[in-house]
């Protein structure tokens, strides 16, 4: 039977925050981490996001991943912070289309400011940043601290 599947079927019925957390994420080597990381850093201060915490959360942090797994980054934040993030994408929305309506969802139900909402010049700069140097697809949200999405476990960017 091998001894892979009794792992993979305990972490699949351990609680989302009992997962052990991962130092480098799964997929990764540790030197493709530590450049992707000094990455993760440099699109926060070219994009002039806030300061924030910066993490790597999800499957490839639990070390459940699959192979068509994304790594999925986020920067948390306060609520100011947040919501003038979310005032500001919102600007770029007209006014009563679903575009606009599912952003609020996202931010309001969620606390979660997509990629997409922070503009095609942030996706840019995220693309040529991250996406080039990462082994897998990339996914970077804004959360709002104690937000809907904000749980764990997850793995500071230092």
């Amino acid at each position: 039977m091998g001894l892979f599947r009794p792992i993979a079927n305990w972490l699949k019925k351990m609680p989302a925050d009992r997962h052990p957390v991962r130092r480098v994420p799964q997929g990764f080597t540790d030197r493709e981490f530590r450049k992707f990381a000094r990455n993760i850093r440099q699109l926060q201060r070219q994009a002039g996001l806030p300061k924030g915490d910066l993490i790597l959360h999800g499957s490839r942090i639990k070390g459940t991943a699959r192979t068509n797994s994304d790594i999925d980054i986020a920067l948390r934040v306060d609520r100011r912070d947040f919501f003038n993030l979310a005032e500001r994408a919102l600007a770029r929305a007209p006014l009563g289309t679903r575009l606009r309506k599912s952003m609020l969802r996202r931010f309001n139900e969620n606390g979660q400011i997509a990629s997409f909402d922070l503009g095609s010049d942030f996706q840019k700069l995220r693309r040529e940043l991250l996406d080039s140097n990462s082994p897998v697809k990339v996914q970077f949200s804004v959360l709002l601290k104690g937000g809907k999405l904000d749980n764990g476990p997850s793995l500071p960017i230092q």
